[in-house]
This record gives structure tokens, C-alpha cells and sequence, in this order.
């Protein structure tokens, strides 16, 4: 046996009296989905700063100080912003970890990513300091 609910529910306008709204010209709307995805991204994103497009002079001297094949080639040219937050968060363990784990695994889904140079140095820097932080431990017990 099936019961029925009934509801009191209000009366809708007419589609007549409803209002009407201009619908945006093609030329405005996004041509993919990723793009859609992009522009919703924009109010949480900062403005950019001028050191996101360029590289600052201690992230020149922390590239400067990592042996030849682990130096970034491709990261500081392309991404100078993200060499810069590297060249920040260096000295600092977790920060540095949680953004090379930021960096390498897409945890929103359905990023593009980094041109395959720049992930190989982006994993070859995760690859030294954990390299460094090991031999550090051995020689301090």
C-alpha cells in the first residue's frame, strides 16, 4: 500500500509575469568546462605581485647553491613564482614538504600539471632534500 503526502504548495507566477534576463553573448562564456573551472578559481586566487613574475635574488642564490644535477633549468624560467616560494620554504621542513607535495600531486583534480622538464625537477628537488635530511640524520646519531 503506498501513502500519498499532500502539500499545500503555492501558486507559481505565469511564465509571463516571471522576469526575463539577457542571456550573456557566446563571446563572454567560456568555450570548455576547464575554463569555466578557471574563472570560478579567480575570486579565491591573490592578486599577483611583481616577484610571482620574477625571480628574486635570494631564490638566484638558493639555485645558485644546489649541486648542477639537482638545479631547476626549466622551473625558475617558466614558473619564476613557485622557485621563489621553493627558495622560501626551503629551511623549513614541513612547509617545504607539504608544497613539493602540493606541486606534485593534483589533490583538486583535473589540473593540467607541469611540462614534463619541470615535474623531473620539481621530483628531483623532493628527491635531494629527502636525500640530504637522511644523511643528516645518520651523521647526527
Amino acid at each position: 500500500m503506498t501513502s500519498a503526502i499532500c502539500l499545500d504548495l503555492p501558486t507559481l507566477p505565469a511564465a509571463s509575469e516571471l522576469p526575463t534576463s539577457q542571456p550573456l553573448p557566446v563571446e563572454s562564456m567560456p568555450a570548455s568546462f576547464e575554463a569555466m573551472r578557471e574563472q570560478l578559481w579567480i575570486g579565491y586566487r591573490r592578486a599577483r605581485r611583481v616577484e610571482d613574475q620574477v625571480l628574486l635574488r635570494d631564490t638566484l642564490l638558493w639555485r645558485r647553491g644546489l649541486p648542477k644535477g639537482v638545479r631547476p633549468h626549466e622551473l625558475p624560467l617558466l614558473f619564476p613564482r613557485i622557485a621563489n616560494e621553493l627558495c622560501r620554504v626551503w629551511n623549513d621542513a614541513p612547509a617545504l614538504d607539504a608544497y613539493l607535495d602540493s606541486l606534485l600531486f593534483d589533490k583538486r583534480g583535473g589540473r593540467k600539471g607541469f611540462p614534463p622538464l619541470v615535474r623531473e625537477e620539481l621530483q628531483a628537488l623532493s628527491v635531494f632534500i629527502q636525500a640530504k635530511r637522511s644523511v643528516q640524520q645518520e651523521m647526527a646519531a
